[in-house]
């Protein structure tokens, strides 16, 4: 009798743990694809944001042709908040 006891004991124990292997696998799924989606989302807003800013060293080409002393004088606080 303490046998047969022993080993319902050690099933129900070995039908908890596969339950919740079960369990933590659908978590590290859940969390692995909203991670993927988080991802993917941050990389589209990284290259809106790239598109969207101009490229300092094309402020620096089109401002290249700006000669005179009032014309850096002007400018020099916009290209000191893009630097």
């Amino acid at each position: 009798m303490q046998l047969e006891s022993l080993i319902e004991s050690k099933i129900y124990r070995e039908d908890e743990l596969e339950r919740e292997i079960e369990t933590l696998r659908y978590e590290l799924a859940r969390a692995s694809s909203a991670s993927r989606a988080e991802s993917s989302s941050s990389s589209h807003r990284r290259r809106e944001s790239d598109d969207s800013a101009p490229a300092l060293g094309s402020f620096a080409a089109k401002t290249a042709s700006l000669q005179g002393p009032l014309t850096v004088a002007l400018l020099r606080p916009t290209i000191a908040a893009c630097s």
